[in-house]
């Protein structure tokens, strides 16, 4: 095989066979399930604005990156994760039910150990955390 056709057979990989998050499905994740899989984090669609990507300046990013360093670069589980940054304060405590492209989701908010950061997301089938909103300044308002 030449490097020309190692390429092209990479590029078409797949990875993945699953398009969507499937709600007859979806089952909460157990404690043993969160004590022995690794904290994962997926972007699975475009985040909700004003909560991007695009809307966070250099020290938005660094929050970020940080709270990915702590959690998925010292390969903690969902449970380590959770007893860590899961924030419970809130006016739903851990978690806020929200429609999530018209899929009743469980939405969790981390922090990365300062006060004013967060992501909100909720966990798909395959225990991935999947992000919807990066809030580097605590503004989102949960109703």
């Amino acid at each position: 095989m030449t490097d020309k056709n190692k390429a092209k057979t990479r590029s078409n990989r797949t990875l993945t066979d699953k398009t969507s998050t499937d709600a007859s499905n979806a089952k909460s994740l157990t404690s043993d399930k969160r004590s022995s899989v690794l904290f994962k984090v997926a972007v699975t669609e475009v985040l909700q604005s004003p909560y991007t990507f695009a809307k966070l300046k250099p020290q938005d990013i660094k929050g970020f990156s940080q709270f990915l360093k702590k959690t998925v670069g010292r390969n903690l589980t969902i449970s380590e994760v959770e007893k860590e940054y899961l924030r419970t304060g809130g006016p739903h405590g851990a978690k806020n039910e929200e429609i999530i492209n018209g899929i009743k989701q469980n939405v969790y908010h981390f922090s990365n150990g300062e006060r004013d950061f967060r992501i909100h997301g909720y966990y798909n089938t395959d225990a991935y955390f999947c992000l919807c909103r990066i809030d580097p300044h605590h503004k989102f308002d949960y109703k």
